[in-house]
């Protein structure tokens, strides 16, 4: 991994981008997708996505359209393990009592064949948001240990409905990801999901998206990473 950190605030399409200089102190004030100086596809390799509802596919019908299980194939992963547990966050440890990240983190073996781990997640945290930032750093910087040959991205979230909360989050997550020197991606930022296209790919009442939001996330996920592959 480099360490020169930056932000790249990538277009809709994916063809252009602005890279500033940014350092680790206080909370972004604009999070997009921050990058290393360094990242690959995990072609021909294992691909690991970790998270919640969403990583796991609910409201995809079937369960593997969800994006997760998507977004291998347009990477070009070998294979993909997905480690989801719905309900859980950052700060949530979930309704049984599942452990938030950090905790399902910490009972992970070490995995060295991972080339590339997606860290999804957050919209389980509002009732958390004061400890955002330190348990996301905690399950950031554990994701690092557990996957020691790995890029690491955080994948934001996308809220039932767009607020100021959501983006003050958004900035804590992404405050975290930057701290640990990973890579963090944006929906909320970068406008994936708007308040023209929400009811269109996520569901208004479980807040997951539907089986056409996991295919478009999965797409502008997958055009994100390639756009980061070739900086």
């Amino acid at each position: 991994m480099g360490t020169r950190l930056g932000r790249l605030v990538l277009a809709l399409v994916f063809s252009a981008c602005v890279m500033t200089q940014a350092g680790c102190q206080g909370e972004p004030a604009e999070p997009a997708t921050q990058t290393n100086a360094s990242f690959s596809l995990p072609v021909d390799q294992k691909m690991v996505v970790f998270g919640d509802a969403w990583a796991a596919g609910y409201d995809a019908k079937p369960r593997g359209k969800g994006f997760a299980y998507l977004l291998g194939p347009m990477v070009g992963a070998r294979s993909t393990e997905v480690l989801a547990d719905g309900g859980t966050g950052f700060v949530n440890a979930g309704r049984n009592g599942q452990g938030n990240y950090a905790a399902r983190l910490a009972k992970l073996p070490i995995d060295p064949d991972a080339r590339l781990v997606i860290v999804q997640g957050g919209l389980n945290d509002f009732a958390g948001s004061k400890s955002l930032f330190a348990d996301a750093h905690k399950a950031i910087s554990l994701a690092k240990n557990r996957f020691p040959n790995a890029n690491i991205v955080v994948l934001g979230f996308v809220p039932k409905t767009l607020s100021k909360g959501a983006t003050t989050m958004d900035r804590s997550i992404s405050a975290a990801a930057e701290a640990n020197s990973v890579h963090y991606i944006s929906p909320i930022a970068e406008r994936w999901i708007t308040e023209g296209n929400i009811h269109q790919y996520i569901d208004p009442t479980t807040g997951h998206p539907n089986t056409s939001g996991h295919e478009f996330i999965a797409r502008r996920l997958a055009g994100a990473l390639n756009v980061l592959s070739i900086q």
